[in-house]
């Protein structure tokens, strides 16, 4: 750290890094962290809490050898060193476009050092947190989420994500699904409301709980991928009758149910390696209609799509 001692504190710039030893074999915990402070300012307040102020702060983690990053700006924070056992860190930042709000204690008693640290985000812009995740980059919406971290006995962050009045656009799920369905408005998908509840630990991610609900369509089940980035997951949506009716492979079908029915419910499995995923359609009493009317109707197209879906040819 570098700066002038002025105005009864310290002003100036710095930087924090950590490293973190791995016990070896596949971890998704962090292995370094990098927190960069500017127009820093340092002062001890007459309760004699340590209190700083910063323009704008760059936080970089570095889990499984991938680079993820925050940008926080007008930083107000404060750290109480006083109590014998527990030291407490208040922090109240803006965060692209919305506001974050942090609390973090350790207990200073035991080695390693325990770490509990509570996160709230609110109205926070999805499309401009393309840096912490990539997935980001294709989402619109407004951001909300509470976030409970703590390193003991092992590394375990949890929490809950909402996303309101958003979309998505070219994921590579959605966009299996308009060519699988013939259903081309599902390359972007409007919503009003996306939310899942996630856990993470050196073993695992787990979304659970997810729920997408939009005029075109709903989703809702779980997606979990371990350190050998093998997945599994079940997911059920129903697509509305005005999406089906868009397909012509789905006309013949709508007329199979009653017109007071809004949508159809599909049920799919997902397993296999991330990069190289298996679906099912799985049983119900949807599929069974359908079958029973128009054998093996969809699944080979489903299967023969995967692929290339997974591994697109390059262009000529």
């Amino acid at each position: 750290m570098s700066g002038d001692l002025r105005d009864h504190g310290l002003t100036g710039s710095g930087a924090l890094e950590l490293n973190f030893e791995k016990k070896g074999g596949q971890d998704l915990s962090p292995e370094h962290i990098k927190i960069e402070f500017r127009d820093l300012t340092l002062r001890i307040s007459p309760a004699g809490y340590y209190k700083f102020t910063a323009n704008q702060s760059e936080i970089a983690f570095w889990a499984n050898w991938n680079r993820h990053q925050l940008t926080l700006s007008g930083i107000q924070s404060s750290l109480n060193l006083k109590g014998e056992r527990f030291k407490f860190l208040d922090l109240k930042a803006s965060l692209s476009g919305g506001f974050l709000e942090g609390k973090g204690w350790v207990d200073t008693t035991v080695v390693p050092v325990p770490l509990l640290a509570k996160i709230k985000i609110r109205n926070a812009q999805a499309s401009q947190l393309e840096s912490l995740l990539s997935h980001f980059s294709k989402m619109s919406g407004t951001l909300s989420s509470e976030i409970n971290f703590t390193n003991n006995p092992q590394m375990n962050l949890k929490g809950g994500i909402y996303v309101q009045n958003g979309s998505l656009k070219n994921y590579k799920f959605f966009l299996w699904l308009a060519q699988t369905f013939d259903l081309p408005s599902l390359t972007t998908v409007d919503f009003n409301q996306l939310s899942a509840q996630f856990i993470l630990d050196s073993e695992k991610v787990h979304l659970k709980n997810i729920r997408l609900n939009s005029e075109q369509l709903k989703i809702k089940g779980y997606y979990t991928v371990n350190t050998d980035n093998l997945v599994s997951s079940k997911l059920s949506l129903t697509f509305s009758r005005g999406l089906l009716s868009e397909s012509l492979k789905f006309k013949p079908v709508l007329n199979m149910f009653k017109k007071d029915i809004e949508g159809l419910e599909f049920d799919f499995q997902l397993s296999g390696n991330q990069e190289n995923l298996n679906f099912q359609w799985l049983d119900s009493g949807v599929k069974r209609n359908i079958e029973s009317r128009m054998p093996n109707f969809i699944e080979r197209k489903i299967e023969r799509n995967i692929q290339e879906m997974l591994h697109p040819k390059p262009p000529d």
